[in-house]
């Protein structure tokens, strides 16, 4: 390394070496490019004149054995021929292998547009499929001699890396050891193949695109091992980009490497274990130490994607067998096919079974290890009780499969006659104080033992919609309270109120919420609306307002601890890092300045767009709270919203910004920016038990992405604090 390192005898070498034909007098300028201690040593010579040359030193006789390596792939490659495609080979061998000497190899290696958030060309992705596909394919010669790598040595490897880790954050260090030793018992538990001759070292940065097409660099890590290891690894670096750079989109750039790679069956699924458990080294390797903001990029990186069970594939999504033993008929009851010929086989209500056209999940509520309650929407032919549409509740337990329909909520009694047409007809004749001729019932949305809508469409002199709702125990009192209170301007108008069935009816809001004109592009028209649904929060934390329960960050965080069991099944170790969150939700202060009324639950689709103007609907959430916090619910749902889909950022910024600009409007002093961060963060991290416990499994791959957004949010509130 000393006798390299000199400018005069680094010359002296080039010469020798018949590299350059003249060496300036005063040598060459020496670089030192990368270091590690006792391992390898990178540096860059640069001549006056032409490229620069980079030469690589190993540990005095580890070069014989580097330096057969790097001749095997390049000879590999060059026999596979692949259009556009080659390895570096050392310009000369120096002190039997212990340097090799390189051409500077023409190019921009991939990780240059990952870095500036742009996805590499998708050309020149394929091209990298490509290359994994012919090393993992090719033979090499018997002379050939390769070093083997297997799965106990990567997985030492990787928990060595996490030392510093596990001493500075024993939360991250336990939910990096749970994702390594998962991962693991996923690929010793797949089907295994051969080993094949591979990289070792796939990344961005080792790829260089140039006027010849991709070049390999850094090929001296090449060793016969499982060749998903290779594709895991380039897998866990594009995601380590993409972490880094949101705008750029991992499963794009994935999709493109993969179709250059071509079909990979079984190996691809070991290679999204391998993307896990090497992206526990890259959050242990690749994070420095000093950043400010160590603890949440390391937390984000082990929630990746990588991290979760596989996604199942087929349109029904359902989640693996192995989720909750204790419920063996949870897929059964999932099935909306399944469901369908069970309900034709017994049907639960009176008289025979009607022909059903269509079953459709509307609602999941999973408890793991105690049940799992499926509420699904049925199409009927012929039309039962005059509807063509009902609603049913099939229950997964220990013990077996039990269904209902929603009208025998033991909970709700009141459902037998709110749902009765002809017992409605005079109920609303007399509240309207003119003849109804007729009442169609819908069932618009239930949750068992809790609440279900109704639609009522009334007709005499005029068609008129109504909507009821029916709540368990006292929860109707308190809405009918909050309707009369807040009025015509904040509400539907209250229509009347049923004790005996703890039903509220209020008048037709609209059928356009504000959730469906966020859907559509933005526009100045659709701008100012979201505005105006800006001001009408806004005028309900300014108003009087009924009493109500009191709602703060203590009764948040307990909601969230009812959420960790199923995300502790989905992902344990995404339940480690929301842990985590919640310690630090725990530690902050439960109130900050004066509660308000507040909706409780707000989101854009509970403001509905009334021939009066934007009223608020779902009113039996009401609470006093911090302003804040429905404000930061609202802003977590549109952070999820672009989560899911990226494409929509900037739309999700103008939705935003008119919100809040429409809030400020009446607003009489700024919302605290810490408690709106401090609430967003807590939504953030039930959206993610949400998804855990209704088995949305197609969006289980987003759950890191989720509980990192929180983790960061709580890690800006606390650099404000401090």
């Amino acid at each position: 390394l000393g006798h390299l390192s000199h400018p005069h005898r680094a010359g002296e070498v080039l010469s020798r070496c018949g590299v350059r034909p003249a060496v300036p007098e005063g040598g060459v300028e020496v670089r030192p490019i990368r270091y590690r201690p006792g391992q390898r040593h990178v540096l860059e010579y640069r001549p006056d004149r032409g490229p620069s040359l980079f030469v690589k030193l190993y540990r005095p006789g580890a070069g014989g054995s580097v330096a057969g390596a790097v001749g095997t792939l390049f000879d590999l490659l060059e026999a596979a021929a692949v259009p556009r495609v080659r390895a570096v080979h050392p310009a000369a061998v120096l002190g039997g292998g212990d340097a090799l000497l390189y051409l500077c190899a023409p190019g921009a290696p991939l990780s240059q547009r990952l870095r500036a958030g742009r996805p590499p060309a998708p050309g020149h992705l394929h091209h990298v499929g490509l290359l994994l596909r012919a090393i993992h394919s090719s033979v090499p010669g018997p002379g050939s001699v390769l070093p083997r790598r297997d799965l106990e040595g990567e997985a030492r490897v990787v928990l060595r890396a996490c030392e510093a880790m596990t001493a500075l954050r024993p939360d991250l260090g336990a939910a990096a050891s749970r994702i390594v030793e998962q991962a693991c018992a996923g690929l010793v538990a797949l089907e295994q193949e051969p080993a094949t001759v591979v990289h070792g070292d796939m990344k961005a940065d080792h790829m260089l695109w140039g006027p010849q097409g991709l070049t390999v660099l850094d090929t001296d890590r090449c060793a016969f091992a499982d060749p998903a290891f290779d594709l895991g690894k380039m897998l866990a670096d594009v995601r380590w980009w993409t972490a880094a750079t949101p705008r750029a989109d991992a499963a794009a750039v994935e999709a493109e490497i993969l179709a250059g790679y071509g079909a990979a069956g079984q190996r691809l699924a070991r290679a999204q274990l391998y993307a896990a458990l090497l992206l526990v080294r890259m959050a242990a390797r690749r994070v420095p130490l000093a950043s400010r903001d160590w603890a949440s990029r390391t937390g984000g990186l082990l929630a990746l994607r990588g991290v979760t069970p596989p996604v199942p594939t087929g349109s029904t999504r359902l989640p693996p067998r192995e989720l909750d033993p204790s419920l063996p008929d949870l897929a059964a009851v999932l099935d909306p096919a399944e469901v369908a010929r069970r309900l034709q086989r017994h049907w639960p209500g009176p008289g025979s079974p009607p022909s059903i056209s269509d079953c459709a999940v509307e609602h999941v509520q999973w408890s793991p290890g105690v049940e799992c309650r499926v509420t699904c929407r049925l199409t009927l032919s012929p039309a039962v009780d005059g509807s063509a549409s009902t609603v049913v509740v099939v229950v997964a337990t220990p013990m077996g499969v039990r269904d209902r329909l929603y009208t025998s909520d033991p909970e709700l009694p009141g459902l037998v006659a709110a749902t009765d047409p002809a017992v409605m007809r005079g109920w609303f004749s007399e509240r309207l104080e003119r003849p109804v001729e007729a009442c169609s019932v819908t069932p618009v949305s239930y949750r068992p033992a809790s609440r279900c809508v109704l639609r009522y469409r009334l007709s005499g002199g005029s068609s008129t919609a109504v909507y009821g709702k029916l709540l368990g125990g006292d929860g109707f009192e308190a809405l009918a309270s909050t309707a009369r209170s807040l009025g015509d301007d904040l509400a539907p108008p209250l229509v009347g109120v049923a004790p005996d069935w703890r039903l509220v009816v209020q008048g037709d809001a609209g059928d356009r919420s504000l959730a469906a004109i966020a859907a559509e592009p933005p526009s100045p028209g659709t701008l100012a609306q979201l505005r105006s649904g800006g001001r009408l929060l806004c005028r309900l934390h300014r108003s009087g307002g009924p009493r109500g329960w009191r709602r703060s960050l203590v009764d948040d965080i307990d909601g969230l601890h009812d959420h960790l069991p199923a995300v502790r099944c989905v992902s344990p170790s995404v339940a480690e890092l929301m842990s985590a969150g919640i310690d630090r939700l725990a530690r902050l202060p439960a109130a900050a300045g004066r509660p308000a009324p507040g909706h409780g639950a707000f989101r854009l689709d509970q403001v509905h767009l009334s021939v009066r103007g934007p009223v608020l609907i779902d009113l039996d959430s009401f609470c006093w709270a911090e302003p804040a916090r429905d404000v930061a619910n609202l802003l977590a749902y549109l952070r999820w919203r672009e989560l899911r889909r990226p494409e929509a950022a900037a739309a999700v910024a103008a939705i935003r910004a008119a919100f809040l600009a429409g809030y400020a409007d009446e607003a009489a002093a700024p919302l605290d920016a810490d408690r709106l961060r401090v609430f967003e963060a807590a939504a953030l991290l039930k959206i993610a038990g949400r998804r855990c416990r209704r088995l949305a499994v197609a969006e289980w791959g987003l759950l890191g992405d989720l509980v990192s957004a929180a983790l960061d949010l709580l890690g800006a509130a606390a650099g404000r604090r401090s």
